[in-house]
């Protein structure tokens, strides 16, 4: 029997979708739950990667899973944001400074 595949896609890829080239996006601003309701209109997207610090923090949690489960999607991946600051540009935890890798594992844990 064949199994379904499963896919998920970061909540970022339908919002303004900026990038290197364009840091200020190529459409205008969405809404959380904006991203969400272009994710759902996606055939067999069954989940959704939330980055922590840009959709998902410390003090919003429990609001933003309930967010993506109440428009039917999983969390799939919660990404820590360890590449958007150059002092990430010699790696996070591998780094050579002993501060920056502490600070990723910060980022990293949780604190529930």
């Amino acid at each position: 029997m064949e199994e379904k595949m499963k896919f998920s896609s970061t909540a970022v890829a339908f919002g303004s979708c900026a990038d290197r080239y364009v840091l200020g996006g190529y459409s205008p601003q969405k809404r959380f739950e904006e991203m969400l309701g272009a994710a759902k209109k996606v055939p067999d997207l069954e989940g959704v990667e939330l980055i922590g610090g840009w959709q998902l923090t410390d003090t919003n949690a429990h609001q933003v899973v309930k967010k993506v489960t109440d428009s039917g999607l999983k969390v799939s991946m919660i990404i820590p944001e360890l590449w958007s600051s150059a002092k990430w540009g010699q790696g996070s935890f591998a780094a050579n400074d002993q501060k920056i890798i502490e600070e990723g594992l910060k980022l990293f844990k949780s604190k529930e």
